[in-house]
């Protein structure tokens, strides 16, 4: 169980994760922690996190789970340790399971990637498609990406599309596919500049269906 002081300094930590996936999945894994080991953070051993490691293969899950899982409790203690909530890391000797890398099976090539593209015949999904890959976006990032995140870097070399921290140098076909897209009116000034290019109303009349029944 986590006292008051526990739970600030648990925020303080997962305010410092860029991603709120990666805020969300720590905030439970946290959360299991204490639901096994029913201590304060100050109180914790590493008898007491490898018991909490063998409850997680016990509850069946999978090793690249597990390793990140204790991933994030290492993580936790090393944070805590930085800021002298803590006086010793019990989480610096916690061994992280191994488990197979099958990363590269995951990727899709580049011709299959050119298929999918052609398909979709839905102008909005078919430019994310092309950005997505070009720039090795995450799906979260494409989702948040605003029309003023798109900006020009001169007459040669690759535009710079630009997603918070994490800039993406894209070439000039993706971007081009990007600022071909009427950009919807807004309110915010720049011609809707602050609405996320992902957004289905962000689409001009030029680049919806033009199948449509009216009215539909």
């Amino acid at each position: 169980m986590s006292s008051s002081r526990d739970s600030h300094i648990i925020e303080l930590w997962l305010q410092r994760q860029g991603s709120p996936h990666t805020r969300g999945c720590y905030r439970r894994d946290a959360g299991r922690l204490f639901a096994h080991v029913s201590k304060p953070l100050s109180r914790l051993t590493l008898g007491d996190l490898q018991s909490f490691a063998q409850s997680l293969v016990e509850d069946g899950l999978a090793p690249i789970s597990r390793a990140r899982t204790l991933a994030a409790v290492k993580s936790l203690f090393g944070f805590c340790l930085r800021m002298h909530y803590v006086s010793a890391n019990p989480a610096a000797e916690l061994t992280l399971p191994s488990y197979e890398k099958r990363l590269a099976e995951r990727i899709v090539g580049e011709e299959d990637v050119r298929r999918l593209v052609e398909a979709d015949a839905n102008p909005r999904d078919r430019v994310l498609l092309r950005l997505l890959y070009a720039a090795g976006l995450r799906v979260s990032e494409a989702c948040g990406l605003l029309w003023r995140n798109v900006r020009p870097r001169g007459d040669s070399g690759p535009d710079y599309c630009l997603r918070q921290e994490r800039p993406h140098a894209v070439h000039r076909p993706a971007c081009a596919a990007v600022v071909g897209i009427d950009r919807p009116p807004g309110n915010c000034g720049g011609g809707g500049t602050c609405i996320p290019i992902a957004q289905r109303e962000a689409l001009g009349p030029r680049a919806r269906p033009r199948n449509r029944a009216p009215g539909s």
